[in-house]
């Protein structure tokens, strides 16, 4: 009985902190650019910076279609030994979650993606290549993670901006994307807070 009322009360302060955080946070985005975090675009333009290359046609060709292969099934089996040889030993790949830097990270990253999902997969749209051979794709990603949605699928939109090496192998993926709408407002007690604060901005 204690154990139970323990539990009431801890979840009771979630509901009470959770919005109190949030708002915070909501505030916080309010206050002038002079205060954010620049560090994540500066890593992401040194990045750019730091990955000028001029494959072959044939060789960014390979990787796009490898990358394209690699997520567009999101299960273990798929990723596994495969995800470390599509992303360059030293790559940037950024998700708006996470920052990695190697191809191994990479792939434990997905991994660890995978075994949190039902399922997932992405279909691929509009394909460009700028003339510095940066890639831009837009894609449509649909699906069901085990703790999230109640299970039922989710679908979001977003594109990904990626370079490749001589080899083909990608050395830089930055993801643009809303991660509120695509993970944060589908997490049970943390959604309806998620989505009171998108809101009121």
């Amino acid at each position: 009985m204690k154990e139970k009322s323990r539990s009431l009360l801890a979840f009771g302060a979630g509901l009470i902190v959770s919005p109190l955080l949030l708002g915070l946070f909501a505030a916080g985005c309010a206050t002038s650019s002079t205060t954010m975090n620049d560090a994540p675009i500066e890593d992401y333009r040194a990045a750019l910076a730091r990955t000028v290359s001029t494959p072959t046609p044939e060789a960014e060709q390979r990787g796009l279609e490898a990358w394209k292969g690699l997520l567009s099934n999101l299960t273990e089996e798929n990723i596994r030994g495969r995800a470390s040889r599509v992303y360059a030993d030293e790559t940037f790949f950024n998700d708006t979650l996470k920052t990695l830097r190697s191809g191994e990270a990479v792939e434990e990253y997905l991994l660890e993606t995978a075994k949190l999902l039902h399922s997932g997969t992405v279909e691929y749209h509009d394909t460009l290549r700028s003339a510095d051979g940066t890639w831009y794709v837009r894609w449509e990603m649909v699906y069901r993670g085990k703790k999230l949605a109640g299970g039922e699928p989710i679908r979001t939109i977003g594109m990904s901006q990626l370079r490749f090496d001589a080899e083909g192998r990608v050395v830089l993926h930055q993801d643009f994307w809303d991660a509120s709408r695509g993970i944060f407002e589908h997490i049970p007690v943390v959604g309806p807070q998620v989505r009171w604060v998108k809101g009121r901005l």
